[in-house]
């Protein structure tokens, strides 16, 4: 993760909304305590966008970020993180698909390393409650055969002409 943009809880994107408007947002820097929420929404990209971006309050005329000013670092980090809220319901379904695309790989560039290696830890403890956990947990997640998943393979699809599969 770039280190300027973890010390700012993000990193901030301009992104498109199918109606044209152009906006910038901030990309969070996800803190470990919100990884269990992220791990909800592995398989869910708008869940995703819509957890990761920050939109700016409306009630910010001019960003904090861009003025400079007497404040201690870390009075300026709690300055411009007050900048920022969650984007509100709904809001990652009106981005323009490039603009959904530059959320999921920024946010990737900024939480991928560390979030794998806390879900690697988790997994351990998990594995050492309960051997075989991990296993059948990863084998859900993929759909594969034994899972108690449909599998998305071609092998379990009906062909033309067949039957399908035997109840």
């Amino acid at each position: 993760m770039n280190k300027f943009a973890e010390l700012m809880g993000g990193q901030e994107i301009a992104v498109t909304k199918r109606d044209g408007a152009d906006e910038v947002v901030r990309v969070r820097a996800v803190p470990i305590a919100e990884f269990p929420e992220l791990l909800k929404l592995l398989d869910d990209e708008v869940g995703q966008v819509q957890f990761y971006c920050q939109v700016r309050r409306p009630e910010v005329q001019s960003p904090k970020s861009k003025v400079q000013s007497p404040l201690s670092p870390k009075a300026e980090v709690e300055a411009i993180d007050a900048e920022w809220m969650s984007a509100p319901a709904g809001w990652a379904a009106t981005l323009m698909p490039d603009s959904h695309e530059l959320v999921i790989s920024t946010a990737e560039a900024l939480n991928a390393d560390f979030f794998a290696r806390w879900l690697q830890r988790r997994m351990r403890r998990l594995e050492t409650v309960r051997p075989g956990l991990a296993d059948k947990m990863f084998a859900a997640l993929a759909g594969a055969p034994g899972s108690g998943l449909p599998s998305s393979s071609p092998k379990s699809a009906p062909t033309a002409g067949s039957a399908g599969p035997k109840p």
